[in-house]
């Protein structure tokens, strides 16, 4: 509180340095967050553990959906996945 209003009272130079500093901080924040994600995605961690490709072996990328075998039981855990994200998605595009 006491910083926003003493940047108000120094005027809009002030202002726009103050913007461009926060601004750069964030863009700083978010590409590092990127990069520690991928790190840690790719075994960077401090076990050394594939995350994210940990499921790719066993049960493999397209596992079947309730028991159901062959192409129709890993059409329908696609179309699973498919819907809960669209729903997903579709939750946090309504509320803005």
């Amino acid at each position: 509180m006491v910083v926003t209003i003493s940047i108000n009272f120094l005027g809009a130079g002030a202002y726009g340095e103050a913007e461009f500093i926060f601004a750069s901080i964030k863009v700083i924040t978010i590409v590092g967050l990127i990069i520690l994600g991928i790190v840690l995605d790719l075994g960077g961690g401090p076990n050394h553990d594939r995350i994210g490709f940990r499921h790719w072996k066993h049960p493999g990328p397209f596992n079947q959906f309730a028991d159901i075998q062959g192409s129709e039981g890993r059409f329908l855990a696609w179309w699973a996945v498919m819907t809960q994200a669209a729903f997903s998605f579709i939750g946090t595009e309504i509320v803005a």
